[in-house]
């Protein structure tokens, strides 16, 4: 083959892949510049339909959906079978128990948040509260993850230590699912296998003494009707910190474990405690001395000790 043979045959390659390469240029830009397009056109429909119904504190970040209450972020997921519990709705959740929550704690105080979530109350102290130590508490896998990104975003890192961990009476392993509803993780062993997987548990007064914790202010509990079971783990403390709590207490979860609320008032009661009731009516109750009355007023007990009052 002659010199000017092979030099016509590189022209030509050449010409070949200078085409090739405008041409697969051109089709990324024009496929890039198409999905851009999508991409607007998603964040400007779903930014109508904000609009639409009046959903001001729910925003679009690049491919992410965030509620910001008060200037913390919420991260939204479909991960979360119940959502963000109506933040995106509301832009509010729980309001006057946040509000007790808020108002009982001070400047360095510690507080507990057993079931956690995807931390609602451990992010809202975290902002509120000047200098608080916040441990989290959340079994569930997939919504701890939640609330461990919750808290990068947040840049709470130093604030807020969370445990993927099941409070409970003892030091062991029960069995949950991550496949239920938001807020109906604990199953019985009796009932069906599907799904169930292995979670560690711990006491309070064995995690406190882990950490060397020499002091609890507040502790918020709403873990499915386990809340005997915590505060049984957590009777040292109780009687020597006398921490606040905030309790749910319902019937229907408590039956589950075989127990009656009553035995969570007969407890604390031993403890000097006292409660109050956050109504439905965002207002707070004291009580009447009949539980089953109180209970109908609201589910959420607020308890405190009278050598406190």
């Amino acid at each position: 083959m002659t010199s000017s043979r092979v030099k016509k045959l590189i022209k030509k390659h050449r010409f070949r892949h200078t085409l090739i390469h405008f041409i697969y240029s051109k089709t990324a830009r024009y496929f890039k510049y198409r999905k851009q397009i999508q991409i607007k056109n998603w964040v400007k429909k779903n930014t109508e339909f904000i609009k639409k119904n009046k959903l001001p504190c729910f925003y679009f970040d690049s491919d992410n959906g965030f509620c910001d209450i008060g200037g913390v972020k919420f991260l939204y997921s479909s991960d979360l079978s119940a959502g963000l519990l109506g933040l995106e709705y509301k832009g509010v959740f729980e309001p006057a128990e946040t509000n007790l929550v808020l108002s009982n704690l001070k400047e360095n105080s510690v507080f507990f948040d057993i079931g956690a979530n995807f931390g609602y109350y451990s992010l809202i102290v975290a902002k509120n509260v000047k200098g608080a130590k916040i441990h989290s508490f959340e079994p569930v896998k997939t919504t701890f993850n939640h609330l461990k990104k919750n808290i990068d975003i947040n840049k709470f890192n130093r604030i807020i230590k969370p445990n993927c961990l099941a409070v409970s009476d003892k030091e062991g392993e029960v069995r949950m699912t991550s496949y239920l509803y938001s807020g109906d993780h604990i199953v019985k062993y009796e009932s069906t296998n599907k799904g169930l997987i292995p979670v560690k548990t711990i006491t309070i007064d064995k995690y406190i003494e882990e950490n060397n914790i020499s002091n609890i202010d507040f502790i918020k509990c709403d873990i499915e009707g386990a809340e005997l079971l915590m505060l049984k783990g957590a009777v040292n403390s109780l009687r020597k910190f006398k921490p606040k709590l905030l309790l749910e207490l319902n019937e229907q979860w408590t039956e589950r474990l075989n127990y009656n609320p009553k035995e969570v008032i007969d407890l604390l009661k031993e403890l000097n405690y006292e409660y109050q009731i956050v109504g439905e009516d965002k207002k707070i109750h004291s009580s009447s001395g009949d539980l089953e009355k109180d209970l109908s007023i609201g589910n959420n007990l607020f308890f405190y000790s009278r050598s406190l009052s």
